[in-house]
This record gives structure tokens, sequence and C-alpha cells, in this order.
């Protein structure tokens, strides 16, 4: 069945081949991935990892543009990844998204490091975190 669809670009590139051989975390968008991360590590409801107060609205909104806040309570310094599973990690948010969807894909994970700007180990590190917190 004919789409009228064609995977060829200008002068003949193949647009899927190019598509994978350029997709980088660099195309995913910045703030989409850090409210996606946000969501699904803080949950409904973020709190305080020490002393687990809920923090008010504001708190919630500066911590999911990306900004830190300081507990109420106990004044714990908190930034959108304290308490989560990329705490302390180097990655930005789009690498993390991009390496997590390429896990997801089953992609080698020594292609995944060359595709993230990453290496070898740091893959192999997430793939064992990421089972360890299943």
């Amino acid at each position: 069945m004919d789409h009228g669809f064609s995977a060829k670009g200008g002068a003949g590139v193949n647009l899927s081949a190019a598509a994978s051989d350029d997709f980088s975390p660099a195309l995913l968008d910045a703030a989409a991935c850090r409210e996606w991360i946000f969501d699904q590590l803080r949950g409904a409801a973020p709190c305080c990892p020490v002393c687990g107060v809920a923090f008010d609205e504001k708190r919630v909104e500066r911590l999911r543009s990306g900004r830190g806040v300081a507990c109420e309570k106990c004044g714990t310094k908190n930034s959108p990844r304290t308490g989560t599973l990329l705490e302390g990690s180097s990655l930005t948010d789009q690498q993390f998204v991009f390496i997590l969807v390429l896990i997801g894909f089953e992609f080698p994970p020594a292609e995944i490091a060359e595709k993230a700007g990453c290496g070898r180990t740091t893959v192999y590190d997430w793939i064992k975190r990421l089972a360890e917190s299943v």
C-alpha cells in the first residue's frame, strides 16, 4: 500500500538512517525531560526526603522548573534530584531520558554510551540501578 510517504529525503538521503545516526540527547526538549523525570521520580505528592513533610505548591513548582528549595520544616536544601535515583548523577535530564529509551529498545550498551556522550560504565551502572529499583 502506498501512503505517499518516502523514506528518502533530498538528494536521495535515507531519512530513517539519518534520523537514527543523528538521534542524540540534544534532540530532546530539556524542559519536557526535566518535568517527566520529576513526575516519575517525585510522584504526585513530592516531599522532603529527610523529614517527609510535603512540599507546598510553590516549592513543588520551583523543583519542577529545575530550581532548588529549602524544606520549611527541617531546612534541608533540595534539588529536583535530591532523594531520587539521579541524586549525584552528572547526566543531563536529556541524557538520562535518552539512555532510558535506548535501554528500553535494547540497544547495546556501547552504542548507547556513544550516542549519549557518556562512558560505557555509566550505561552499565544505569542498567544495574534500574534493574535494582524495580
